[in-house]
């Protein structure tokens, strides 16, 4: 390769007649073509033979690829030269390589390894999306490189003698947050996000609700609803309004479901629904045209039918049903704890009456549930196994299933649908799981007290994650840059 010294010296032995090695006589050493030079950089060298007969000397290949040549030459008492050629080719030094890193997604600070090849030819650079990177190359297949401050999700680049590095795979930068700051005595019940909105609502049970905004520098407002006590759960009743409007059910109300401005800098005015005889209510999901399904203990769910400004209900059987996800298309899916099955509903509109399309028998217990971008697979925690279940929903079956730590309860998903992270409420962890490997879990992120609730907002080029702790009564952050 350009610029290397050959392992083995160009070499040429003088005998006699009789086959004896011929000391102290002189050779020349030439190049005659191509870019190389002898030790000390010169063209062209006399050796004198040894004891052997030999004489040997070092080629040293320029930068360029190509074919080089060079004569040895002798010339006797009778003045005939003698000449030995050689030839030796410079090949085109080949580009670096990268396969794959260990970890595939890290924050700042942390050590990677970078697998591939050709890693041997001078590294001058290691580069995570465009920012330059501290590193050290262990051999020609492994770099050891520091996740920069400042680096986002992206390509990988190594630069050597040869060249840069072609596209690599995808690397992940993840930024973990301190938490975010809401009253140190707070007792917090349900949190959701408005992506639209670009806020994340926090209901305590002491009649505040919290705004958070501006995630990389967290700006916390109160909402104070006095008229509203022992908040038990909170949903996005209308995504396009402004500002916000929130669905939000009191156990000191039973049947009465609140709708409310989220305006943190006037008086609260809200509207009242009577969802009586639906007294037990778990969650609430609200529709795209301001509908909601309301989740109920211990057997029924409703469907809430905001038609011409009626807000009509339709009582559907469930068993104990925990929590709902939506796709595009007007599909919804419930998981159902009493019965360890997800019902997969439809709607054309939420004036018209729903279809339950079917039934997923999954784990024990299933809590939270999650869809990809695409709206065929959803992700189910099953709490007292252990698990989650991955089901494919055109064909209304589990194609795997997870292991994951005692106990899981919220759930989410990256914006490309490849990680997912799972609240474990024994371990005060976030699991985080790369979807495209068999070792699924690749690393654990640390939380607060029986972490429970997932929710993401797209901002700022990061997808954010914020986590409800039940135990502590706090809000964990962290994100994948985009």
């Amino acid at each position: 390769y350009p610029s290397d010294t050959l392992a083995t010296p160009l070499s040429v032995q003088v005998l006699d007649l009789l086959q004896n090695p011929v000391a102290n006589k002189t050779i020349y050493f030439r190049v005659v073509s191509g870019g190389a030079t002898f030790t000390g950089g010169i063209a062209q060298l006399d050796v004198v033979t040894d004891s052997n007969g030999r004489a040997e000397t070092l080629l040293v290949l320029g930068s360029s690829p190509g074919t080089v040549n060079i004569e040895a030459t002798i010339t006797n008492a009778c003045n005939i030269v003698y000449t030995k050629t050689f030839e030796e080719t410079i090949l085109t030094l080949p580009l670096p390589i990268i396969s794959d890193f260990e970890p595939v997604i890290a924050a700042p600070n942390e050590l990677v390894n970078i697998y591939g090849r050709n890693f041997l030819f001078d590294v001058s650079g290691v580069w995570f999306d465009g920012v330059l990177a501290s590193f050290q190359v262990v051999n020609d297949g492994l770099i050891q490189a520091s996740v920069p401050v400042g680096a986002t999700s992206g390509p990988v680049e190594v630069k050597t003698d040869a060249g840069r590095s072609s596209t690599s795979p995808p690397f992940y930068v993840l930024a973990l947050y301190a938490d975010i700051p809401v009253l140190p005595d707070s007792h917090l019940v349900d949190m959701r996000a408005n992506n639209l909105s670009q806020k994340l609502y926090i209901a305590d049970t002491a009649s505040i609700i919290f705004q958070v905004s501006n995630f990389q520098s967290p700006i916390v407002n109160k909402i104070r609803v006095d008229s509203i006590s022992s908040i038990a759960t909170i949903d996005i009743a209308s995504k396009m309004s402004s500002p916000d409007e929130l669905f939000v059910y009191s156990n000191d109300s039973p049947g009465t479901l609140f709708r409310i401005k989220a305006d943190a800098s006037a008086n609260i005015n809200f509207e009242q629904t009577d969802i009586s005889p639906f007294d037990r209510v778990h969650k609430i999901h609200s529709l795209y045209d301001g509908g909601a399904i309301v989740l109920c203990f211990p057997d029924s769910f409703v469907f809430g039918c905001n038609y011409e400004g009626r807000f009509d209900l339709v009582s559907y059987v469930a068993s104990m049903p925990q929590n709902c996800a939506f796709i595009k298309n007007q599909n919804f899916f419930i998981t159902n704890s009493g019965s360890n099955k997800v019902q997969y509903y439809r709607s054309i509109n939420s004036s018209n009456p729903l279809t339950l399309q079917g039934e997923i028998t999954v784990g024990n217990y299933p809590h939270d549930i999650v869809v990809n971008s695409v709206g065929d697979t959803a992700y189910v925690t099953n709490r007292k196994d252990g698990s989650i279940s991955i089901c494919y929903l055109p064909s209304v079956s589990v194609v795997s299933q997870i292991q994951v730590p005692s106990l899981p309860t919220g759930l989410g998903l990256s914006k490309d649908d490849r990680f997912l992270f799972c609240a474990s409420e024994v371990q005060n962890s976030i699991s985080l799981i790369d979807l495209r490997r068999e070792d699924n879990i690749i690393r654990n992120i640390a939380v607060g007290v029986a972490p429970d609730i997932v929710q993401h907002i797209d901002a700022n080029n990061a997808r954010y994650f914020f986590v409800l702790n039940r135990g502590s009564s706090t809000i964990s952050m962290f994100a994948v840059l985009d």
